[in-house]
């Protein structure tokens, strides 16, 4: 059995776990081979002394190593080196972690105005992740984003691409709208998150007024900086 640190394009640091299936000689002793072969199975596990400690133990007492295989998924991976597919088994808390990381915030709206109107009363929630924001009205795509301070408030500018549709609002002036840029912003210390709305020729055409969850956010930004680094 290999044990060895390594980087995943995925899931960044890793533990890997090289060993050989376990087999049964003519006498009916268990016993893996140490030769490394296309029979050789690989493990991805957390970079963690949580895993790394037991392995080294095992691996120093010459014991056998015995995987629950309920604590693995098997994912299908190419080995650009030498061309081939491979199967993989990941840890299921490595992709567990993986998951809590990805970007994600969920945006609750309380009010928006059109064209600087009056603000009218709106209750619903929009989800953003790391390359799209989803709503009630329509899903908007971004591939890039850039942190901005402007006027006393701080946040993020993202480049979209996609339509929202705008019909099932009350006295709505816009039936739908594609939107090129949206902006989300808030001033420190303050609860609320605004959100904006910006079309193709530069122009706002919707504010948002809402809140994140707790700290939802922050963590949305410091994800995203890992996300897009």
């Amino acid at each position: 059995m290999d044990i060895v640190d390594g980087q995943d394009s995925k899931y960044g640091k890793i533990l890997i776990v090289k060993a050989n299936p376990v087999t049964t000689n003519s006498l009916g002793l268990r016993y893996a081979s140490d030769i490394r072969g296309t029979h050789t199975e690989l493990f991805h596990l957390p970079l963690s002394k949580r895993y790394i400690d037991p392995l080294v133990q095992i691996a120093q007492n010459q014991q056998i190593w015995s995987p629950n295989e309920n604590d693995y998924k098997d994912e299908r991976v190419r080995d650009e080196r030498n061309n081939r597919i491979l199967t993989v088994h990941r840890h299921k808390d490595l992709i567990n972690a993986f998951q809590l990381s990805k970007p994600k915030m969920k945006y609750h709206v309380k009010e928006i105005t059109f064209n600087n109107s009056d603000f009218s009363k709106l209750e619903e929630t929009w989800d953003f992740s790391e390359n799209r924001i989803d709503t009630p009205h329509g899903s908007i795509s971004f591939n890039s984003f850039m942190e901005v301070s402007q006027s006393g408030m701080n946040g993020l500018q993202f480049d979209t691409d996609g339509i929202l549709y705008f019909d099932d609002i009350d006295n709505c002036p816009l039936e739908d709208a594609y939107i090129s840029t949206v902006a989300v912003m808030r001033q420190p210390f303050n609860a609320w998150l605004w959100l904006y709305l910006i079309n193709e020729d530069g122009v706002t055409i919707a504010s948002i007024c809402g809140h994140d969850d707790l700290d939802g956010f922050s963590k949305y930004v410091a994800n995203l900086r890992k996300a897009y680094q």
